[in-house]
């Protein structure tokens, strides 16, 4: 049974729903310019050392090593979490091949899939990379308690989801290592509590 409203309350209703249209083209208005600032306010600044052991290692190589320090990934799913066409993805591999930072291997069962896996010698370079990152977005998010860190970790993964299709609890196990570059411990009046935030697509500036 369809419930039949007066119609003074249909027009308040109508009033409301435009009420809130324009709230939310607001808020997007307002958040639009501070998602540039947001970007460049969580990049990752290479010290001077990391910068000159690198090398002429780039930026989204050193990228795709952290990606690879939690296991070996095929070739697709690094380029899926790289955002980066396949061709753009053998490339970048091609290069850490000559570097010595990554192996290829083929795929038991499937000759057809080839496996990207780092070498002992990336992984303290990713391993210095990834803690940098951390300590740079510890110290960005200082400002934020562990419960506005928490809804943080919730809206940024509803974002990712919503942008990939996938649901919120996929979106985040797809993520690899990256999914807990932000478990730094914290300490409030409860005791000590992890907290994650995905950082991947967050691109180091030199």
């Amino acid at each position: 049974m369809h419930r039949i409203y007066p119609s003074s309350d249909i027009l308040i209703i109508m009033c409301a729903k435009q009420g809130g249209r324009q709230e939310r083209a607001a808020l997007l208005d307002e958040l639009s310019p501070l998602v540039p600032a947001l970007v460049r306010s969580v990049k990752v600044r290479l010290t001077p050392e990391l910068r000159r052991d690198l090398g002429d290692l780039t930026l989204h190589q050193l990228e795709a090593l952290a990606t690879l320090e939690k296991g070996s990934l095929t070739m697709r799913e690094l380029c899926e979490h790289l955002d980066i066409a396949e061709s753009a993805g053998t490339a970048l591999v091609d290069k850490l091949v000559r570097h010595d930072l990554v192996e290829r291997s083929g795929e038991p069962g499937d000759r057809r899939v080839v496996r990207i896996q780092m070498t002992s010698q990336a992984r303290d370079m990713a391993t210095r990379y990834r803690k940098l990152r951390r300590s740079q977005m510890q110290d960005t998010l200082k400002m934020l308690d562990n419960e506005k860190l928490t809804s943080l970790v919730a809206i940024a993964r509803e974002i990712v989801a919503g942008s990939t299709g996938d649901s919120p609890s996929r979106a985040t196990a797809a993520s690899g290592s990256d999914s807990r570059e932000m478990a730094g411990s914290r300490k409030d009046s409860r005791g000590t509590a992890s907290y994650s935030v995905r950082t991947s697509g967050l691109v180091a500036s030199r």
